[in-house]
């Protein structure tokens, strides 16, 4: 009996690596869809992070977009690496290890929107590049943490845009867009 397990064990496991498909780790930075394989480590900042400001709108209390049509609007930065945590926070206040921080304009909030820990690749949605999705970001209550996607979008004449807010969903997920060419 412990024979036969063991054959379909690795039967399964000889099986499944057979098969083309998706793989790729958030900490090396790159991504295997098919036979096609991503590598977005050109992008991660010499510096140790990107830092940007966006205006937003608040609607409904938890949606937070562009600045557009003269609601209220808050002032927010943004510190974002690439496949992994940022070493050197903007502000004294974020706490937490993250790839992306939210930070207030007067620096005494700080949200981690994911960690790297938890994070995956995939395909995005509309097939014109990839997606770095992390979750487990600070906790809004013992079972909702925030998390957040970034899209990085095919542009065969950018190497690199800059990082783009482009709003934050009902479920507190930050949704990014980066623009390059590593993904076409």
């Amino acid at each position: 009996m412990a024979l036969s397990a063991r054959m379909l064990l690795l039967t399964v496991c000889a099986v499944a690596l057979a098969l083309p498909g998706v793989f790729g780790t958030a900490q090396d930075c790159q991504f295997k869809l098919d036979t096609k394989i991503y590598d977005l480590s050109p992008l991660k900042p010499a510096n140790g992070s990107y830092i940007f400001s966006e205006v937003t709108n608040s609607v409904e209390g938890s949606y937070l977009f562009f600045d557009s049509d003269g609601l209220s609007t808050a002032n927010y930065t943004f510190q974002m690496q690439i496949c992994g945590n940022i070493a050197e926070p903007a502000a004294p206040a974020c706490k937490t290890p993250s790839p992306i921080y939210m930070i207030s304009s007067d620096k005494t909030s700080c949200l981690a929107l994911g960690n790297i820990e938890a994070a995956m690749f995939s395909e995005n949605p509309y097939k014109d590049g990839i997606n770095l999705r992390m979750y487990h970001g600070d906790a809004l209550s013992h079972i909702q943490n925030y998390a957040a996607t970034i899209y990085f979008v095919c542009n065969p004449k950018v190497h690199m845009s800059a990082p783009i807010f482009e709003h934050m969903t009902p479920f507190y997920a930050a949704h990014f867009k980066i623009f390059t060419s590593l993904v076409c």
